[in-house]
Formats: C-alpha cells, structure tokens, sequence
C-alpha cells in the first residue's frame, strides 16, 4: 500500500533498497507510518512492534510528509 510518513525515514545512498520497520496508522482513509525505532538487527522491541516495512528506493530516504511504499506485515 502507499502512506504518507509522519516524520522523516532517513538511509544512506548505497545502491539498495532498504526495508525501514515501522508501526502503521489508517485515519480518515489513509495510511500513515512512522520509524518504529532502531533499526539495527538487534533492535527487537522495534521488530517486535512493527506493523509494516517501508520500502526505500537507494538514496536519502523520505521526508516527513513524503510518500512512501508499506508492506502490511499485519
């Protein structure tokens, strides 16, 4: 699904495609999601509480507002 991001989900530019965990909101018919925390491998409250993956194209991320591809995990 497409949502908007409340708040920015930042990466670095490294020619791939990163998988950003974040918690998932559907108000007034529209997906939001924000950075569910830490995203390092041994973050497990953060892959604990994720809703979804935010799929981030290579380069600087998304900005608060931005569009953003979500794979519903829930």
């Amino acid at each position: 699904v497409m949502a908007v991001a409340d708040g920015p989900l930042e990466r670095r530019a490294d020619g791939k495609v990163h998988f950003v965990r974040v918690t998932v909101d559907y108000v007034d018919g529209a997906y939001t999601v924000a950075s569910a925390g830490g995203q390092g491998s041994h973050q497990l409250s953060a892959m604990a509480g994720a809703d979804g993956l935010a799929v981030l194209p290579d380069g600087v991320g998304i900005p608060d507002g931005g569009d953003v591809e979500v794979i519903l995990l829930r």
